[in-house]
């Protein structure tokens, strides 16, 4: 049997992850988990916590 000790989600890819006591889930999965990111605007890029670890603080 398996037990679930704890449950986080990322609403913000590569960023700081929110403790859950509860979660839904919808059509994507874990509702609300990665559904943004963050862009470059100048070149259409996006930010990974690979290249920017200091993403892993954002909230």
């Amino acid at each position: 049997m398996l037990r679930l000790s704890s449950l986080y989600r990322f609403p913000l890819k590569s960023c700081k992850a929110e403790a859950l006591q509860h979660a839904s889930f919808d059509r994507l999965g874990l509702a609300g988990d990665r559904r943004w990111m963050l862009v470059d605007e100048s070149n259409g890029r996006f930010f990974t916590q690979r290249a920017l670890p200091q993403m892993s603080r954002l909230s």
